[in-house]
């Protein structure tokens, strides 16, 4: 029953985040209620979940990642009823799945014969969709780097004074200040899901994970970085120079990042 119960909120969450993605994505700040319906049903699973692991097992060290979800979303309830934004409800709860996929590798690393009942074929489709969708992450970031370097561009040019070269080139800046957003929040979604799929498939084998790899916190430390970016751009509304410049700094951070990781695979 707990095996079967964990993964409720998990779906849920996923659920009712691309609904709220949905929404991020068509510019709209109030959350779809079907999304938030789903999230506040998973929230409830997941509260249930937790009582009964601490009543089997106690307050266990695995225990401690399924608790920090489970306040993450009380966080997102938290700052929506201030905050009629979507980007709370579109970065937090893949953070809390991810809690939960962590906490649940934790679990299986201490009893190893114990795995997921999925075949081998599944878990090399999850592997598969895992780097898709982090390879599709990388390339929407670069893409988004590249609009910042037009806007920087076409915002020198004006500048200068040249703005009709500049138009007859580039769309307006207004554009592609948009666009950068865009394809930032897209990226974000994919890496999201990248992450996911990786905690997901490290489950599924049932083979520990190493401590604090570096494969591990690289991609959580590009996801924070991206998440303060959407958050500013939301809340401070600085967008244009800062935000092309911001982007631009963080598509070279992922591609170092890319770099470090084909490093380890490959060296």
């Amino acid at each position: 029953m707990v095996a079967t119960l964990f993964w409720v909120p998990i779906a849920l969450y996923i659920a009712g985040w691309c609904g709220v993605f949905i929404a991020y994505w068509r510019g709209e700040d109030a959350w779809p209620s079907w999304g938030r319906w789903l999230i506040t049903v998973g929230w409830g699973a997941h509260t249930l979940l937790l009582f009964i692991r601490v009543a089997e097992s106690g307050l266990a060290f695995p225990f401690a990642f399924s608790a920090v979800a489970w306040l993450a979303i009380l966080v997102h309830f938290l700052a929506q009823r201030r905050y009629r934004k979507t980007v709370i409800g579109f970065i937090l709860p893949p953070l809390a799945v991810a809690l939960l996929l962590l906490g649940e590798v934790a679990v299986r690393s201490h009893a190893i014969s114990e795995r997921f009942d999925l075949g081998h074929g599944a878990v090399q489709g999850i592997v598969i969709v895992h780097i898709v969708a982090m390879l599709l992450g990388h390339l929407i970031f670069a893409a988004g780097c590249l609009f910042s370097i037009a806007y920087l561009y076409g915002e020198h040019q004006l500048k200068a004074k040249q703005a009709g070269t500049t138009q007859s080139r580039f769309p307006p800046l207004s554009k592609l200040s948009a666009l950068n957003h865009r394809a930032i929040a897209l990226g974000f979604f994919f890496l999201s899901l990248g992450i996911l799929l990786g905690f997901l498939a490290g489950g599924m084998t049932g083979v520990a994970p190493e401590p604090l790899s570096w494969r591990q916190i690289i991609p959580m430390l590009v996801w924070l970085l991206y998440a303060g970016f959407l958050l500013q751009q939301t809340y401070q509304g600085r967008r244009g120079h800062f935000s092309a410049v911001l982007s631009i700094a963080g598509f070279i951070i992922v591609t170092s990042a890319l770099v470090f990781e084909l490093t380890v695979l490959f060296v």
